[in-house]
């Protein structure tokens, strides 16, 4: 996946201005991870985009990238860019 990577988690639905974000003239990839009532939408207006769906766990983390040991993942605030 070319890096950049631009990561969006959570509800995919229309009130969470997801098409702004996809919108974007970014370099690299774009990730959403979730699902919700405009994925199907969404995916098919934006193809060069990632959709992952619904992760929890391990899965949810392991999006994330790898961590160091002894930190935790941050669980709000801006969202992830892995470079």
């Amino acid at each position: 996946m070319p890096r950049p990577v631009f990561l969006s988690v959570g509800r995919v639905a229309v009130e969470k201005n997801l098409e702004a974000f996809l919108s974007l003239d970014l370099p690299g990839s774009k990730v959403v991870v979730g699902d919700g009532p405009a994925r199907a939408d969404l995916a098919r207006r934006f193809p060069d985009a990632v959709f992952l769906g619904t992760k929890r766990g391990e899965a949810l983390a392991a999006i994330y990238g790898p961590r160091p040991s002894g930190r935790s993942i941050p669980t709000s605030g801006p969202p992830a860019v892995a470079h």
